[in-house]
C-alpha cells in the first residue's frame, strides 16, 4: 500500500499527475483483498532446491563410500553396514533438520535402510558360502535353502 504522503510528493516532482494519484487512492480503497502473507507454518516443498543440491549428493555417495570402504577393511562386512547405517543417520540429521534439503535426505533414507538391511541380513548369516551353490533356481539368486528365511528375519528386523 502506498501512503498518501508519497504519492504527494510523486506529484509534486512531477512524477504522477494528480489524476493519477486519485485513482491509485481509489484501487487501494476497492476493496479488494490484500494477499495474505506466508504463514511461516507452510512449508515450501521443493525436491530440488538448487544444484548445489545435487553436488551435496554426490559428496555424501563418495563421504559415505569412503566410511564404507575404511570400515570394510577394520570390522569386516557387518561393521561396515553400522558404520554406514550409523553415518547416514547423523548426516540426515543435519541435512534434513538443519538444511531442509530434500533430494540429500531421501537418498540418505535410502542409504540407511538399506545399510541396516544388510547388517542384519549379513549379521544373520545370508552371506556364508555364496559361490559353494549348485546351479539351480535358489543358486541363480544366490540364495541357498534357508537363505530366503533369513532375508525375511533381516527384512522383519530392519522394520521394527
Amino acid at each position: 500500500m502506498i501512503a498518501t504522503e508519497i504519492l504527494a510528493k510523486g506529484v509534486e516532482r512531477g512524477i504522477i499527475t494528480a489524476e493519477q494519484a486519485e485513482r491509485l487512492h481509489a484501487l487501494e480503497n476497492a476493496g479488494e483483498p490484500p494477499e495474505l502473507p506466508v504463514s511461516p507454518d507452510d512449508e515450501q516443498l521443493r525436491f530440488i532446491s538448487g544444484f548445489s543440491d545435487i553436488f551435496v549428493t554426490i559428496g555424501l555417495a563418495l563421504f559415505i563410500g569412503a566410511v564404507g570402504y575404511f570400515a570394510l577393511s577394520s570390522n569386516g562386512p557387518v561393521g561396515m553396514w553400522i558404520a554406514v547405517a550409523v553415518t547416514a543417520w547423523l548426516l540426515s540429521e543435519f541435512f534434513t533438520r538443519l538444511r531442509r534439503m530434500a533430494l540429500p535426505s531421501i537418498v540418505l533414507l535410502i542409504v540407511f535402510a538399506w545399510a541396516a538391511f544388510a547388517a542384519s541380513a549379513v549379521f544373520l548369516g545370508a552371506d556364508a558360502g555364496l559361490y559353494s551353490r549348485p546351479l539351480v533356481a535358489w543358486g541363480l539368486f544366490r540364495l541357498g535353502g534357508f537363505e530366503p528365511a533369513i532375508l525375511a528375519s533381516a527384512a522383519f528386523l530392519t522394520c521394527c
